[in-house]
């Protein structure tokens, strides 16, 4: 996602249309780096020369890596439109903590998600687990299973099968449209 302050409306609509590859030369430049790229001459700068750039009238440009456990995630880009700029260590610094603050609360977000989906699946798991030793038809378990296995991983069909003697024997199955071609159980 892109996300911007202080930028047309229109250039926000085009902007979140494009993107900028993870190969492009400044992205590369920052990933290196792990720091900042600038360009008190961004306009003239071939580093900058990504279509995203072009649309904005910029005369001085800023970049700067967000990394979460030494890895980039992400970028954010400061530019100045109106005139040229001269980056002080002090700007530099400023500028870094900023990053350091959006990645440590990126990294926080991405650590809670991650924490709420396996508290879902872990539910979702025990009410599986429930629902199957309820179900005592042995026709019915086998689909049952199949239908949760796809909720539970998030796949669109399963199929459930048993060996049985030297066969692969169908035992239920979930999101097809037609059971699968294989011998039936033997009940």
């Amino acid at each position: 996602p892109i996300a911007g302050y202080h930028l047309p409306k229109e250039l926000v609509e085009v902007s979140l249309r494009m993107s900028i590859s993870a190969r492009d030369r400044l992205i590369e430049d920052v990933r290196q780096l792990k720091g900042p790229v600038c360009s008190s001459n961004s306009r003239s700068d071939p580093r900058f020369a990504h279509p995203l750039f072009r649309l904005l009238s910029h005369q001085s440009a800023l970049v700067f890596p967000i990394l979460v456990k030494g890895e980039m995630i992400g970028i954010v880009g400061i530019i100045w439109v109106w005139e040229v700029r001269r980056f002080t260590p002090e700007e530099l610094r400023l500028i870094e903590g900023i990053v350091r603050q959006a990645a440590i609360a990126i990294e926080n977000a991405q650590l809670l998600e991650a924490e709420r989906k396996t508290r879902a699946r872990q539910a979702a798991f025990a009410e599986i687990v429930k629902e199957l030793a309820q179900e005592t038809d042995f026709d019915r378990l086998f689909p049952l299973i199949s239908k949760r296995a796809c909720q539970l991983i998030g796949v669109d069909s399963t199929i459930f099968s048993l060996v049985e003697g030297d066969e692969i024997a169908y035992s239920g199955s979930y999101g097809l449209d037609q059971p699968p071609t294989l011998p039936q159980r033997r009940k």
